[in-house]
């Protein structure tokens, strides 16, 4: 879908001005506590690239030591609020191959035997399978699909560089959480809802959409008390407005029947043209609009792609 991220940016802002421990004058603030985590729900990963390299994230590259994390290690070590590792039904370290002469399907096929062990996941509940990838500002990787591999060309690889990428996010000082869902039944709202379930995950963002008939996002069945709690709890969740009905860009989705995209407490984030021209928009009037067309993101085949 064409959706903006780049919309992402003022609340982002907003998150990292205010500390972990800001309720608590006497408790010692570290980068760790300050850092903003942003769960990607989508289809299609690539994290071989340089946008997602843990020393080129800015913190990494200002020369002051102090303010860098601890991306070689597990991220229950480090990471305020992250669960045990005994609540999750698998829980790893994925070792990346980060070569700049190696293509993206090379590196894949370098750590083949890493990621043939990374199973799907079928619950949003104790039995998530869990990948955290050194090296990479990817801290976790979950896979509701049972296919995570995709290309640098990938939507969700897309919209996870746009988001944090140390080269074109809009937030390279945040880390990222990959979440995989494909078309069976539930896949797509077993991985949100395990994302919105998340107190150490600050950001979700949902790059589709539920229909009945023609992608017009007519849809009940969204478990709306799981999105209310994770944004009264702090957490903040968006949804892509959609391309109009059937992805014609004509007729706009009626996204005032959708539990996943009308309610009040979900942020719905719709695109504008670079040069004027208007999208279709949704049903419920968009929260947000950004460009969503056009804009620089990972891509190509390789690490500097």
């Amino acid at each position: 879908m064409r959706t903006t991220l780049t919309a992402l940016l003022a609340v982002l802002d907003l998150l990292l001005a205010i500390p972990a421990g800001a309720d608590d004058d006497t408790a010692p603030t570290t980068e760790a506590d300050d850092v903003v985590v942003i769960a990607v729900v989508d289809s299609g990963f690539a994290p071989y690239h340089q946008d997602f390299d843990a020393d080129l994230m800015p913190q990494h590259l200002d020369g002051d030591a102090t303010n860098d994390l601890p991306l070689d290690t597990p991220p229950d070590q480090w990471l305020p609020g992250f669960p045990a590792p005994d609540t999750f039904g698998s829980y790893d370290e994925i070792s990346l191959t980060l070569d700049p002469a190696l293509s993206t399907s090379q590196a894949f096929d370098a750590d083949r035997a890493e990621w043939d062990a990374f199973t799907r996941t079928e619950t949003d509940g104790d039995d998530v399978n869990y990948r955290w990838l050194s090296g990479s500002k990817v801290i976790g990787a979950v896979d509701f699909s049972g296919s995570w591999q995709g290309s640098n060309t990938s939507h969700g690889a897309k919209v996870a560089s746009v988001s944090t990428g140390n080269r074109f996010g809009t937030c390279p000082e945040c880390l990222v959480v990959l979440v995989t869902y494909d078309s069976s039944s539930g896949a797509r709202e077993r991985a949100s809802d395990w994302a919105m379930r998340q107190p150490w995950i600050d950001v979700v963002t949902n790059s589709y959409g539920y229909s009945t008939v023609l992608l017009e996002k007519y849809y009940t069945g969204a478990s709306v008390e799981v999105s209310r709690a994770a944004v009264e709890r702090g957490q903040q969740v968006f949804y892509s407005a959609g391309n109009g009905q059937a992805n014609a860009f004509t007729a706009p989705q009626l996204t005032y029947y959708s539990s996943q995209k009308a309610t009040d407490w979900v942020t719905t984030v719709g695109a504008v043209h670079p040069n004027g021209q208007a999208f279709t928009g949704a049903g419920k009037g968009v929260d947000i609009a950004g460009v969503g067309i056009s804009y620089p993101s990972m891509g190509g085949t390789t690490y500097t792609g």
